[in-house]
């Protein structure tokens, strides 16, 4: 039987182990709060004082803590300080918390136009490593005022390449931008984000606007074979009105490859009714497709004679891809040796080569 002192004893050490377990659940809590509060406000002050050592150091802490987002505000805060240096390292910093970081997306895309390059480039980088949560802020990038905006938005989109699939209704509104560099970057992007774009881009070659249907063709073009369910889009697009738009669709269906053979008959029927410049690219959709060197390098060889530079160029070059096949363009690409253009002479002093070596 436990008498009074040993009662006593065990009351308070039960009492004494109470109050260090209270303490060590209080520890628990309250120390990650504290050490999240301290990591914070290290950070605000070092970007306030261009500390990059611990900038990186508190960032790092945060990532691991899987706190980062709980400096976030405080960073947009700092993103409108009227130095140039404390906006650059606090978009910097918010870089580093990647996908945590997705409430300052809107900023990042505003800081994307900063009169700073630095704060530009940190800007990029932060919505690069923000990855699919920047999605909705480059769509919103893609309705700015500022056509910087439009284009670099565009740009990241295509970055994000399939993830962007979204985004393709906006993609299309921002072909018909006009400013070019949107249009070309919005373009570009199509293609990246590759086969879920098809259906768009086919119904796309069907646009009233000529530029939405060049576009159309030309990023079909760029994703090639798994463009193949537009080629009857794109067999219907070598009858356009406008050329720029036949030979894009001409590049399209030479991109796709075998799976557009179907489109041979009409390739042919076009050739002698456009233009050299789209010529040139029919020309050489039916020796890809086709490997036709009689069809294809007469059409090339007229094409030597062109206005545009740009249009013999490319005659030039493609005849030396033809090789030995394209002998019949001897005389002229002898001729094009002495053309005016120093690139379209070299292009064909190095299809000569090509074709007659032994």
């Amino acid at each position: 039987m436990l008498n009074a002192s040993t009662v006593r004893s065990v009351t308070i050490a039960a009492t004494i182990a109470a109050v260090f377990g209270t303490f060590a659940v209080l520890a628990w809590i309250v120390f990650p709060v504290w050490q999240e509060h301290h990591a914070v406000t290290s950070l605000l002050d070092a970007v306030e004082h261009h500390d990059l050592a611990t900038i990186d150091e508190q960032s790092e802490i945060l990532r691991r803590m899987h706190r980062g987002e709980s400096a976030v505000a405080a960073l947009k805060g700092a993103m409108r300080n009227r130095d140039s240096s404390v906006r650059k390292d606090a978009t910097a910093a918010l870089a580093k918390f990647g996908p945590d970081a997705r409430a300052a997306a809107p900023a990042m895309v505003e800081a994307m136009d900063d009169t700073d390059a630095g704060v530009r480039r940190a800007a990029t980088q932060a919505i690069e490593r923000l990855g699919t949560e920047a999605l909705f802020a480059l769509m919103d990038g893609l309705r700015s005022d500022d056509p910087q905006i439009r284009e670099l938005a565009a740009e990241l989109l295509g970055d994000l390449g399939p993830a962007a699939a979204m985004a393709i209704p906006a993609l299309l509104d921002a072909m018909q931008d006009d400013t070019q560099g949107v249009r070309q970057q919005a373009t570009t992007a199509m293609s990246e984000i590759g086969e879920r774009a098809v259906p768009s881009l086919e119904d796309a070659l069907g646009s009233d606007d000529a530029r939405v249907r060049l576009a159309a063709a030309a990023a079909l073009a760029e994703i090639g074979p798994s463009a193949r369910r537009a080629v009857p889009a794109l067999t219907a697009a070598l009858d356009d009105t406008d050329d720029d738009v036949v030979a894009a669709a001409a590049h399209a269906l030479a991109e796709i490859g075998r799976d557009a053979e179907s489109s041979l008959d009409t390739l042919r029927e076009r050739l002698g009714d456009t233009t050299n410049s789209a010529a040139v690219w029919i020309a050489i959709a039916i020796w890809k497709l086709d490997a036709d060197s009689d069809t294809a390098v007469p059409a090339l060889a007229t094409a030597l004679r062109d206005d545009s530079a740009a249009t013999r160029r490319l005659a030039a070059r493609f005849l030396g891809t033809i090789g030995p096949l394209a002998r019949s363009a001897t005389d002229p690409l002898t001729n094009a040796l002495d053309d005016d253009d120093e690139d379209v002479a070299s292009a064909a002093a190095d299809a000569l080569k090509l074709i007659v070596r032994e």
